[in-house]
């Protein structure tokens, strides 16, 4: 494992910051996955391991749970006057966010991880990303996880199997309650 890892390296580059090469760090903990109950290892049972250990990663990353944009500019750090010039935003002083970054009570490496987002956000290279957004949750403005109906299931399918459920769920209250069922009328 440490091999794949030590190969696993993505070059970026950008006219701002030069050149980087991002890959994992020294420390790698790679183990079989046990704790499965019976023992059979399905796709749902290690499914529902990486999304609970994925989870709990993400709750205990010591991000904040806030966007950081300033609300009257919409993160611009300006509005525009009556003049159509731009005027700087009053309320967050020119900087586009809602508290300052060096105010937040969070940890030095996760201030830097919200700071590097915003600052790479506002290139035009990384202009379509968005980070600048999403600098709260380091950048990442997605689900943790994506699904892949070649691996396991879409979001849609999982969305259609609540909505059955709530419907079939509030018809059984419905009818404990003695209430009439709908007519369900095109």
């Amino acid at each position: 494992m440490k091999e794949a890892a030590e190969r696993a390296v993505l070059a970026v580059e950008s006219d701002a910051i030069g050149e980087r090469h991002i890959g994992w760090g020294e420390r790698i903990d790679v183990r079989e996955i046990t704790a499965l109950g019976d023992g059979e290892l399905t796709d749902q049972k290690v499914a529902a391991y990486v999304a609970k250990y994925a989870t709990k990663s993400a709750e205990y990353s010591g991000t904040v749970d806030r966007s950081l944009i300033c609300h009257l500019c919409a993160g611009r750090g300006y509005l525009r006057g009556p003049d159509n010039f731009r005027d700087l935003c009053t309320d967050c002083e020119g900087t586009g966010q809602a508290e300052s970054l060096k105010d937040l009570r969070v940890q030095r490496h996760v201030r830097q991880m919200i700071r590097t987002a915003w600052a790479l956000g506002h290139l035009p290279e990384f202009a379509d990303l968005k980070l600048w957004k999403w600098a709260h949750m380091l950048g990442f403005r997605g689900h943790f996880s994506t699904k892949s109906r070649a691996y396991s299931t879409t979001l849609g399918a999982l969305r259609d199997v609540r909505r059955t459920w709530r419907t079939t769920q509030a018809e059984q209250a419905r009818a404990r309650a003695g209430h009439p069922v709908p007519s369900s009328k095109p």
